[in-house]
């Protein structure tokens, strides 16, 4: 029975001022025994955030209703990019098959990552966002630190 990710307690909290950190935090938090607190697997997570940034790049081709875009640009995205981003969004449609990864094996979905995170440095094309339209590389780089500080948190280091 999948998890409400909006109730889950027992997540890190995290700050990342730097795309940099997202791998590092990734890499280490699986260096060792983990587990994670929501629905999806540390593999499963590190691909749909490399699909996120990938999609910063090259675009999602996906149709966002008007008034989601509204909301999202004049209402959402100011708060998201000096804030935080809130779990337990379900993405669906099209966005959901582009985003969504199936099962993923942790090392496949860490490669995965890293090698998205690398490609943010070898170009500086940025495409706008389906949601909050034209965004600066510097607050698509913050977007993504919100983004995986929130599904990163939900890997869970044994001590």
């Amino acid at each position: 029975m999948p998890v409400n990710t909006k109730k889950v307690a027992e997540r890190r909290s995290l700050v990342f001022t730097d795309v940099h950190q997202i791998v590092a935090d990734a890499q280490q938090v699986v260096s060792g025994p983990f587990h994670t607190s929501g629905n999806w697997s540390a593999g499963q997570i590190f691909m749909h955030l490399a699909r996120a940034v990938d999609s910063s790049i090259d675009g999602l081709d996906v149709k966002i209703a008007f008034p989601v875009r509204i909301v999202g640009r004049y209402f959402l995205k100011r708060r998201i990019l000096e804030g935080t981003m809130p779990a337990g969004f379900r993405l669906s449609g099209a966005s959901a098959e582009k985003l969504v990864p199936g099962e993923t094996e942790t090392a496949a979905g860490l490669k995965g990552l890293r090698e998205a995170i690398a490609r943010l440095d070898q170009t500086s094309q940025r495409v706008p966002h389906a949601v909050f339209g034209p965004l600066t590389k510097e607050e698509w780089d913050r977007l993504h630190c919100r983004h995986a500080e929130m599904h990163l948190s939900f890997i869970i280091p044994h001590e």
